[in-house]
């Protein structure tokens, strides 16, 4: 429902640049996984040449998409919408009483496994591909160190609103107070 909207956003339009930039390189090649299996066995670190090739890129968007910059407007980077949408699902999880863990949870599945992943892996026509799953398993190495504080300091924000005695959210992921 919200692929298009994330396709649309700064993220996922690096995202898909990232991709296509990392799949045109390897456009020459259609290995397949089990082709690569079986140069593995005369070249063992061939894999390794791949991932290391990629990681430069799936890294430089991942500081894009959750680093330092993009956590102080999350809205912005990935869309007013999604973040709208991720501040209200946050908001019910608060009312259940969920834990911090349940929050992070939400947003893990929200944003990455829904959303980044999934772009990342490409289409189920590219499956038995080997650059698309390396490509997809460089992403998920990528925003391991950037994703939980990107989650830290949006959570942050979302607490902050609540807590302010009258606001407005604003698009980019800060609040706006009302002088009413």
């Amino acid at each position: 429902m919200y692929g298009q909207v994330f396709a649309n956003s700064p993220a996922g339009k690096s995202l898909a640049a990232t991709r296509k930039s990392v799949m045109d390189d390897y456009s020459d090649q259609s290995l397949t996984l089990s082709e690569l299996a079986t140069r593995e066995q005369s070249d063992p670190d061939i894999r390794h040449r791949y991932q290391q090739n990629m990681e430069d890129r799936t890294t430089a968007f991942a500081d894009f998409a959750f680093g330092d910059k993009a956590s102080r407007s999350p809205g912005n980077i990935i869309s007013p919408e999604l973040f709208q949408l991720w501040r209200a699902m946050d908001r019910e999880l608060i009312k259940q009483k969920m834990s911090r863990a349940e929050r992070e949870r939400l947003a893990f599945d929200m944003l990455l496994t829904r959303l980044v992943l999934r772009t990342a892996k490409g289409d189920d026509s590219e499956a038995a591909l080997a650059m698309p799953s390396l490509f997809y398993n460089s992403v998920k190495q990528a925003y391991k160190p950037v994703f939980p504080g990107f989650v830290a300091k949006a959570m942050a924000i979302f607490d902050a609103e609540r807590r302010a005695p009258s606001n407005t959210a604003a698009p980019g992921g800060g609040s706006v107070t009302s002088n009413s």
